[in-house]
């Protein structure tokens, strides 16, 4: 046995290669002896909705910017070529490998792969099968389940302890994989671990913004600038995502009506206020509208807004929220798109009770798109923003509904 090991781990929208795709991919190449030859992961657009992200935690927003995997190949192909293909629960992985090169019509041998799930039972009969439990009951590190690359690295660790226990001629290899390499225009890997580091930078960019606004009173003051930073704000929020794009137009606004950074923080504040107020017309509050007030407060930088939305009816100035126009009238066509929290069956028919227009497509006539997360890669909310169609959250479908009462 002279060819080098390379394991590899996808995670995926589903279980159906035929229908499903790859969202993350995670490969090792090593030597026979375990040195480790070169490393590849990238987070993969599967312009589709990624599935269950809690199981893999892969949110749409993760995959937006993500290459796609012909966009990668090439990388990719380089590491997997003439090296022995591995994974755990290898019939799987190898099943999607091959329909994803399927679909780009790519050369390559027959795929065939050794499966460490079975090289576990035939070292330790009658023991365990997850990779995590395999892991354990070897004493090898545990890393992050259900990331692609942590995934392949905890596989070939149990690799290289499995096949110190059996004999090379017992050994049922696989024949080294054989594969073209590609042509096709390439674009750089994005793993999970860069990702979270811009995620956490535009977290922060509302509280950037603000400490680079002025202090001191403002110089155009009137409920008519306030009701308008609301309603940019509103609307920016509808589909409860705040864009780098989004927060700029905020900050530009605020600073052309010369609005003090505390009045900006106090609207911010009063803004999460006045949604708490919207979720407790019904006397009590939810966990998804709980939820969602700490997603907005958040993403506002709010500090403490339960104290102030606890005493939120004794406001100064509700009238500040009287140019808000965004709602839901009866007749207005709407089409929902995702997993969301609450079944398409009883979304639809809360819509329909309403008196609204429940639709199954996408067109330049269609009123609103309701979708589970306002990055996703469906084709319904690709299409939405082409057309400009207006998009928004769930949670925020559900007040707008409320107040409909």
């Amino acid at each position: 046995m002279s060819a080098d090991f390379v394991v590899i781990d996808f995670e995926t929208t589903g279980l159906l290669p035929k229908n499903d795709r790859i969202i993350e991919i995670g490969a090792i190449r090593t030597t026979k002896s375990g040195k480790v030859v070169n490393e590849f992961t990238s987070l993969i657009n599967p312009f589709r909705d990624v599935g269950p992200t809690e199981i893999h935690g892969i949110t749409p927003g993760m995959l937006r910017d993500a290459p796609s995997f012909e966009e990668v190949l090439c990388e990719f192909v380089s590491l997997l070529d003439g090296a022995i293909l591995v994974a755990h629960n290898a019939s799987f992985d190898a099943r999607f490998l091959d329909a994803e090169l399927e679909r780009l019509n790519h050369a390559r041998h027959d795929i065939d792969a050794l499966c460490t799930m079975e090289l576990m039972g035939l070292c330790y009969p009658g023991t365990v099968r997850r990779l995590v439990d395999c892991c354990l009951h070897l004493d090898l590190p545990i890393l992050d389940a259900h990331s692609a690359f942590d995934d392949a690295r905890m596989t070939s660790n149990l690799l290289h302890a499995l096949i110190k226990h059996v004999d090379e001629d017992e050994l049922d290899l696989p024949e080294p994989l054989l594969i073209s390499q590609t042509s096709s225009p390439q674009r750089a890997a994005m793993s999970r671990s860069s990702f979270a580091s811009i995620s956490h930078s535009k977290e922060d960019y509302v509280a950037s913004l603000l400490s680079k606004s002025k202090p001191g009173k403002a110089v155009i003051s009137s409920d008519t600038n306030e009701c308008q930073y609301l309603n940019i704000l509103d609307k920016a929020l509808s589909d409860r995502k705040l864009t780098i794009g989004e927060a700029n137009d905020l900050f530009e606004f605020a600073s052309l009506v010369r609005m003090p950074k505390e009045r900006v923080n106090a609207l911010h504040s009063l803004y999460v206020s006045h949604l708490y107020v919207q979720a407790m017309e019904d006397g009590e509050l939810s966990l998804d509208e709980e939820s969602d007030l700490e997603n907005v407060a958040e993403l506002l930088n709010v500090e403490d807004w339960r104290q102030s939305a606890e005493s939120a009816e004794k406001l100064d100035n509700p009238s500040v929220f009287e140019k808000f126009d965004t709602a839901l009238f009866s007749g207005m066509s709407i089409c929902f798109t995702g997993t969301m929290s609450h079944s398409r069956d009883e979304l639809e028919s809360l819509a329909r009770r309403h008196g609204l227009l429940v639709k199954q497509g996408v067109s330049r006539i269609l009123d609103l798109l309701v979708v589970a997360d306002a990055d996703s890669m469906s084709g319904k909310a690709r299409k939405a923003r082409e057309l400009g169609v207006p998009i928004v959250a769930e949670q925020v479908f559900l007040t707008l509904v409320k107040a409909m009462n």
